[in-house]
């Protein structure tokens, strides 16, 4: 007679004996073996590594000689002893969702997680606070903390229904540009690299071209400030500011004669027909007027 389904050995610490248990029942009850039958298939579908523990757990029995419920006890206090309430829930508590895991796939894994946390009559109202603190969804979250009356259902509808439409989002936003793979946040990024470069534009120097300075005949303007002849005393007319060598005294008093060495400063201000223009020596306090008409 051929036999309905398949089940494999079982592979002991990795697998969870109370789901292997159910679908042994399962098997049993699909292809109608009797009672008296249970203990042989039981032994035969557990595989060689499990019937040598099952044996251990016999001890001084045999499998073969104790009832059917009996070795399944017997396995299940192996494998899944009464865990620690606070250990459950503590791992219940501390389970969020992960990157890219799906809403409903992170709710059926808090459903498993609380089946051993005896939370009893409170368990929707758990499940529906664990699933709002886990979501990793920041948006979704404060949409759901918003809701009054939030049972679970609610929060899982609406959770799944903003999910959705955000990756929709996503997927309109690259079907427009088909570049940009990051969600729009390369057009972000641009501007505000650009916008940054515009405004971190040094302005050019004021002085681009190098020439000879008129107060020592060195380069100007000079790579250490100030010139070499600005606490220097001119042999010829025995001011400060200038060498001897470029003494501009017997020259000074020409009206349209204008300095361009740092030890100088001119203002040309103009007065309906007048125009005045006034030379500050840089270490002077004499002020000469000269009327220019």
């Amino acid at each position: 007679m051929p036999t309905i389904g398949k089940i494999e050995c079982f592979s002991g610490e990795a697998t969870d004996w109370k789901a292997y248990a159910e679908r042994l029942e399962a098997y049993i009850s699909a292809n109608n073996i009797p009672a008296d039958k249970k203990v042989n298939t039981l032994i035969t579908v557990i595989g060689q590594t499990t019937y040598k523990l099952l044996t251990n757990l016999c001890a001084p029995a045999t499998p073969g000689s104790l009832t059917y419920d009996t070795l399944k006890k017997k396995l299940a206090s192996h494998f899944t002893p009464k865990p620690l309430l606070i250990a459950e829930r503590f791992r219940f508590h501390k389970r969020d969702q992960h990157h890219g895991e799906p809403i409903q796939t992170y709710l059926a894994e808090l459903r498993r997680l609380a089946m051993t946390c005896d939370f009893g009559n409170t368990l929707e109202d758990t499940l529906r606070d664990r699933l709002v603190c886990g979501l990793n969804n920041s948006h979704i979250q404060k949409r759901l903390l918003a809701e009054d009356k939030l049972t679970l259902q609610k929060a899982v509808e609406l959770a799944v229904a903003m999910d959705a439409a955000h990756k929709d989002a996503i997927e309109l936003q690259k079907s427009h540009n088909p570049n940009n793979t990051n969600g729009g946040k390369s057009d972000v990024i641009h501007a505000a690299k650009h916008k940054t470069e515009r405004f971190s534009k040094k302005p050019k120097a004021k002085f681009s071209q190098k020439s000879t300075c008129r107060n020592c005949g060195g380069v100007y303007p000079h790579r250490q400030a100030p010139c070499p002849a600005a606490d220097k005393s001119c042999h010829h007319c025995s001011r400060k500011g200038h060498f001897a060598k470029f003494c501009r005294a017997d020259t000074k008093k020409k009206a349209n004669y204008v300095s361009e060495e740092p030890d100088y400063a001119f203002s040309n201000t103009t007065t309906n027909s007048n125009s005045r223009l006034m030379a500050f020596g840089a270490n002077e306090n004499l002020i000469e007027r000269l009327d220019i008409r």
